[in-house]
């Protein structure tokens, strides 16, 4: 059997540590505990209207009791709304305020467990920790490419079935790129992803918000399939660069100024002193990294470079040999519409109930859009039985817009992807079987 995410155990849903709100209730029938975290609790649940799938149910404590945790709530629904369509990002069905106007319900198609749980079991063969890091390439090149970084990926962050299939989620510390040029005030961010898949110039206080942030992560994440721990488990911001600089080398003097624009090296971690640019000793990566998967050391020490510009991107990564058996097996596409904005931009902080008020409009505007082109595809092929033309029951008002369904919704358009990647020639060698991870 499958570990379950998080470690969590099947058991009852009520209590008060575990109230769900009766508006969920009349929805959702709410069933096993899948997990919990510092911002939330998940359950497995059945929707109790139309086809009656299985769903993950995620509560999000105090959404809006602060700005900072309305601008995570904001930031998720809002990047999740807006990136949907891609087969390894996590589909959001459906948001449902609280009564209380302080929790918030998002409804997630469901999966079995998470990478942190199937590590920790030792259920991964060679070929799922070729293909699961294929599959997050492929995630992150469509991310990526609209212009937006997860900026938390972590084993947790990576859902998962029996079979392999990889989906990315936890979109809430997401934020567009940026570059030194732009000098963006990072006190205005709470970021707080998990230290130990944290890169560098982020460790360093950097204003940089480029795609290579996610790359060190996704290079830890390696380690950490092959290791079945944590390889960095820093126990503080000072102790998570020792072990960075221990495995790397103490960084060159240009590659400090990349990563620390706004000060040296010297004066943000005493004692640490920069190599001479000419220095070229130091291994690229410690031998200890990777010793038994002497084959995907190349892609990786790609990934762990200091200066987060000259990292390996998605796309480039995804032709490495390491995992070129999957390459063209699967659709790999960018974000057709391009670079994404949100309505609030990242640097600008918000009250909490700003935030709140901003995501009911949108909601509400998306539901208004909705039912137009739902009554336009009806008035077009008038089909009574169609499910997917059913318009669904008007909202009342606003507060009440927001739990309108979102799954298949027609307003949402297609994926936002380009067109699937041509098949592979006749002649290729088809892609590694995949067993189920049981």
């Amino acid at each position: 059997a499958m570990p379950k995410a998080g470690g969590g155990s099947a058991e009852l849903a009520y209590g008060e540590d575990h109230h769900v709100d009766r508006r969920v209730l009349r929805r959702i029938d709410v069933h096993s505990r899948l997990g919990r975290g510092a911002y939330g609790i998940v359950w497995k649940g059945i929707e109790r209207r139309g086809r009656q799938r299985v769903v993950a149910l995620k509560k999000c404590f105090n959404a809006f009791a602060s700005c900072s945790d309305a601008q995570r709530t904001y930031r998720e629904i809002s990047y999740l709304r807006l990136l949907r369509g891609h087969a390894n990002v996590i589909q959001l069905k459906n948001v449902i305020r609280a009564k209380n106007d302080v929790d918030i319900y998002l409804v997630f198609e469901h999966m079995e467990t998470d990478l942190h749980a199937v590590i920790r079991a030792s259920l991964l063969e060679e070929v799922h920790k070729r293909y699961i890091v294929y599959q997050l390439l492929k995630a992150l090149k469509y991310v990526h490419s609209a212009g937006v970084v997860h900026r938390d990926i972590k084993p947790s962050n990576m859902l998962l079935n029996e079979n392999g299939h990889m989906k990315l989620c936890d979109f809430g510390l997401c934020r567009s790129v940026s570059t030194d040029r732009e000098q963006r005030d990072a006190g205005l961010d709470y970021y707080v992803a998990t230290r130990w898949y944290r890169a560098p110039e982020t460790l360093l206080g950097s204003p940089l918000c480029l795609p290579g942030l996610d790359l060190w992560a996704t290079a830890c994440i390696v380690g950490e399939m092959y290791h079945g721990k944590p390889v960095l488990p820093g126990e503080s911001t000072a102790d998570q660069l020792k072990r960075i600089f221990a495995l790397l080398g103490a960084p060159r003097r240009a590659d400090s100024a990349a990563m620390a624009p706004r000060a040296s090296l010297e004066d943000l971690v005493p004692g640490a002193t920069p190599r001479d640019d000419d220095d070229n000793d130091q291994p690229a990566v410690a031998d200890w990294f990777l010793a038994d998967a002497p084959d995907a050391k190349p892609l990786v020490v790609r990934m762990l470079r200091y200066d987060p510009r000259s990292r390996v991107t998605a796309d480039d990564a995804l032709r490495d040999p390491w995992v070129a058996d999957f390459a063209g097996s699967e659709p790999e596409p960018l974000c057709e519409s391009g670079p994404i904005a949100l309505a609030i931009p990242d640097d600008q902080l918000l009250t909490a109930a700003e935030y709140r008020d901003r995501l009911v409009l949108d909601l509400v505007t998306h539901k208004q859009v909705h039912r137009r082109v739902l009554q336009t595809l009806q008035n077009a092929s008038p089909k009574p039985d169609d499910d997917c033309c059913a318009t669904p029951d008007p909202p009342s008002d606003a507060a009440s817009a927001a739990d309108a369904p979102a799954d298949d919704d027609p307003a949402l358009g297609q994926p936002s992807a380009s067109p699937p990647a041509s098949p592979p020639p006749s002649n290729a060698p088809p892609p590694p079987s995949v067993p189920d991870m049981s």
